[in-house]
């Protein structure tokens, strides 16, 4: 499998509390 993109939460913005990502973020990083 080759990967297109590595995504790294550096200052812990990209999940929620609970430590899921929500379907908004995710669908911004689909666009980028």
């Amino acid at each position: 499998m080759k990967y297109k993109l590595l995504v790294l939460d550096l200052d812990g913005t990209l999940t929620n509390s609970q430590k899921e990502i929500t379907p908004f973020t995710k669908e911004v990083l689909i666009k980028v």
